[in-house]
């Protein structure tokens, strides 16, 4: 949870740098690996406001982490192809 914790904060420095609000609200976050360190990022983030996106090599976690915290779920070769299109948003 410390690592996870750790993350997040790097995330809202990044953030406030990149678009002057340290927020997650209204934001899409792909999380690629849902271990304990991803799956406690993606549920922090959730919290904070932030659509999430999981996936992971083993797709039965991936999708019981969707399922049980109400992420939206990609398949792990798919994630790619997400990550495009959000650019694409930009």
């Amino acid at each position: 949870p410390y690592t996870a914790r750790g993350v997040v904060v790097g995330m809202r420095a990044v953030l406030e740098e990149a678009f002057g609000s340290a927020e997650f609200k209204g934001r899409s976050i792909l999380i690629q690996g849902v271990g304990a360190v991803g799956g406690d990022m993606a549920i922090r983030l959730k919290k904070l406001g932030a659509n999430v996106v999981v996936c992971d090599i083993n797709e039965q976690r991936a999708k019981a982490m969707a399922e049980e915290h109400g992420f939206e779920y990609v398949p792990d070769a798919g994630h790619k192809r997400l990550i495009e299109l959000c650019q694409a948003d930009q």
